[in-house]
């Protein structure tokens, strides 16, 4: 099943599996996973995006975090292209924040590392990784025990929109999974949609 762009099996969803959604945008994905009676745990560091998602979601199975998840804890500079708009990242020079780049806003925001994130949790099913650029700081940074927490992974790598970023490191990233025991399934071929599972 593809919901947003993002690949995972939702044969593998039962009622109550736990599903992190990072990066949670307009909130689709996390009620998506609602609707298939999993419990939700979104973080979206944009506090229009944070506070639209928590107006428009109102579940006792739901919680929204207004935090960046990165790769170790601490304050983060924010690149704002707008509110809502999915080139707002932790890393400068995304093709969005460029183009929006006079009336971008840039601010200060708390980040958690991915570890730090999941520390609580034994198992969580699903893992939505959207979040500009993050991606490979959380993958490089994070620890081979959360990462096998996870039965699925959705990620989005982003190499396709910033300069910073490449498809060797994208392809270092697939490795590191790989190491933690996923197995690479679907992908899209600019790497939008790449989808790890057990």
């Amino acid at each position: 099943m593809n919901i947003e762009g993002h690949t995972f099996n939702a044969n593998l969803l039962l009622a109550d599996s736990l599903v992190f959604d990072i990066g949670g945008k307009n909130g689709e994905f996390s009620q998506n996973m609602l609707n298939h009676s999993c419990r939700v745990t979104c973080y979206e560091p944009d506090v229009t995006a944070f506070n639209y998602i928590k107006r428009s979601i109102q579940s006792p199975n739901f919680s929204v975090i207004n935090k960046a998840i990165c790769g170790h804890d601490g304050m983060r500079t924010f690149y704002c292209a707008g509110p809502m708009n999915g080139g707002n990242s932790l890393f400068p020079g995304a093709d969005e924040y460029e183009r929006c780049k006079g009336n971008a806003i840039i601010y200060e925001v708390e980040g958690i590392s991915f570890d730090n994130a999941l520390q609580s949790f034994p198992h969580v099913e699903l893992v939505k990784l959207d979040c500009e650029g993050a991606e490979f700081e959380i993958i490089h940074e994070s620890s081979v025990e959360t990462f096998k927490k996870i039965n699925q992974l959705s990620v989005e790598f982003h190499d396709f929109c910033f300069r910073t970023f490449t498809r060797n490191d994208v392809d270092e990233c697939i490795e590191i999974l790989k190491g933690t025991g996923f197995i690479p399934g679907i992908m899209d071929r600019d790497n939008s949609d790449y989808y790890f599972y057990r």
